[in-house]
């Protein structure tokens, strides 16, 4: 089997836990015994998860027993850190400079392999032009670039202010990363999970948990307001444009307004981009 197909398999995380594994090993910290919870630990994830991928790696010829890299697994862990490190060199490039981790994750894990690399292998020509080329003008109408279904897809929320920088909103915090396009005869939408926020308060430096209040988005001119249903939000695909690049990356976005509660205090409106990636 081709390697690079067995790297598509593997998850951001995934990776991170060979990479784990690999600076433990060098630093001679390796040990059979506790080694899984370390590494659960430090990304966060429950032991068992890192359990089944280590299993699995030793399955694959990834990991010897005493859970050291052969050499199998340290040419797929490299070739996943170059492929992640130049695709946040390509972000750069397009002048990202926050939200560029979720992106680079969104990336990774949406879209096919081999069009990122065909991508990457023209970082000459983007860092000469300064921008990514788009292969078509703005689309207004999703039926015209993504078949009918469900499709995941990442998101960000960034500021908009007249300095064209790239900055992540508050109102970022308050959504789950992944959301879902619905497309079909009947319906087109965007939906996003809603997640309870934090803030801490400049009065006394406690943490106040929040949560979305209202969201708002730009209907050919106007705001609408978009309905909070059980976690759920969703805004027409309809409102939303789309920007095609080289080798098929889709990036969709919208303009839209949200308020949060934090602690008893009700947040003021503010406004944002939301971007999401296909």
């Amino acid at each position: 089997m081709d390697e690079r197909m067995e790297i598509g398999k593997l998850s951001s995380n995934q990776v991170k836990y060979l990479t784990l594994l690999d600076e433990f090993e060098k630093k001679k910290m390796v040990q059979k015994r506790g080694i899984v919870q370390l590494v659960a630990d430090r990304c966060g994830v429950k032991h068992a998860t890192v359990s089944r991928f280590i299993k699995s790696c030793g399955e694959q010829g990834y990991l010897h027993e005493d859970l050291t890299l052969t050499e199998k697994g340290r040419r797929i862990l490299a070739w996943n850190q170059k492929l992640e490190a130049d695709v946040r060199d390509y972000l750069t490039e397009l002048g990202m400079d926050e939200g560029i981790h979720d992106f680079t994750r969104g990336i990774l894990e949406s879209v096919d392999y081999n069009i990122i690399e065909n991508a990457i292998s023209k970082r000459d020509f983007i860092s000469r032009h300064r921008n990514m080329q788009k292969a078509s003008p703005v689309v207004t109408d999703i039926s015209d670039i993504i078949d009918p279904g469900e499709h995941q897809v990442r998101i960000a929320l960034f500021r908009i202010n007249p300095l064209e920088r790239t900055q992540k909103s508050m109102a970022d915090r308050g959504f789950e990363r992944m959301a879902k396009i619905v497309h079909n005869q009947e319906e087109s939408y965007l939906e996003l999970t809603v997640k309870e926020m934090h803030a801490m308060s400049r009065v006394d430096g406690q943490d106040m948990a929040g949560h979305l209040a209202s969201l708002k988005y730009l209907s050919h001119g106007s705001l609408k307001m978009a309905e909070i249903k059980d976690g759920k939000v969703r805004i027409p695909l309809n409102v939303c444009t789309y920007e095609i690049y080289d080798h098929g990356i889709i990036w969709g976005n919208v303009s839209i307004t949200v308020a949060c509660s934090v602690g008893a205090a009700h947040m003021p409106e503010s406004t944002a981009r939301l971007i999401f990636i296909l």
